[in-house]
């Protein structure tokens, strides 16, 4: 990139500065048509070991050496991170006689705020048992309907192993535990057996 600059730089200067062919015309305005001005070509750049030479037509030259580099600078120093148990940490920077060195410590929990205030009341929990029906009279594993305090009835069935739930609307049933009981669920959530 730099050399690209360079011969840019260079090419216009020369041009603008010292080669001429005697065509002023050319170089006052751009042909009908076209965007830019034909420039004629009286120098001519090389590029060398040791840069650019650039030679024009009237026996001028030119020759530019490239840069070189800088002075280094002085190296830089280097920390290390020590842990320090219950305390923080030690940060330890430099090297031989000139080491540097900082304890960081542990941050202390700062004091509570004060209390906010009350909250809104919570939602209700959930529905209460308001009755366990036994359509079969009492017997082992068999089904119960369960009814809540929001109107919901529940089929409750055990084998022993599993438990089974089951919502229920209105409508004739009988009990799936095997004895077979005939039940039904009202409209206004009674349960009829």
């Amino acid at each position: 990139m730099k050399i690209i600059s360079l011969l840019l730089l260079i090419t216009l200067t020369t041009l603008l500065t010292s080669c001429t062919n005697g065509d002023a015309d050319l170089w006052s305005q751009p042909p009908e048509g076209s965007i830019e001005p034909l420039l004629p070509a009286p120098c001519t750049v090389e590029q060398t070991d040791l840069g650019l030479l650039i030679q024009c037509q009237d026996g001028t030259s030119a020759e530019l050496f490239h840069g070189q580099d800088g002075q280094n600078g002085e190296n830089g120093t280097s920390c290390i991170v020590k842990p320090v148990v219950g305390t923080g940490a030690i940060i330890e920077c430099g090297s031989g006689d000139a080491i540097t060195t900082v304890l960081i410590r542990d941050g202390v929990d700062g004091v509570d705020g004060n209390t906010g205030a009350t909250g809104d009341a919570g939602t209700d929990g959930v529905s209460i048992l308001l009755e366990v029906i036994n359509p079969c009279g009492d017997s082992e594993l068999d089904q119960v309907i369960l009814k809540f305090s929001d109107g919901t009835i529940v089929a409750h069935q055990s084998n022993g192993k599993n438990e089974f739930l089951t919502v229920l609307v209105p409508g004739d049933y009988q009990t799936s535990d095997g004895l077979k009981c005939p039940f039904t669920v009202t409209e206004d959530g009674n349960v009829i057996w």
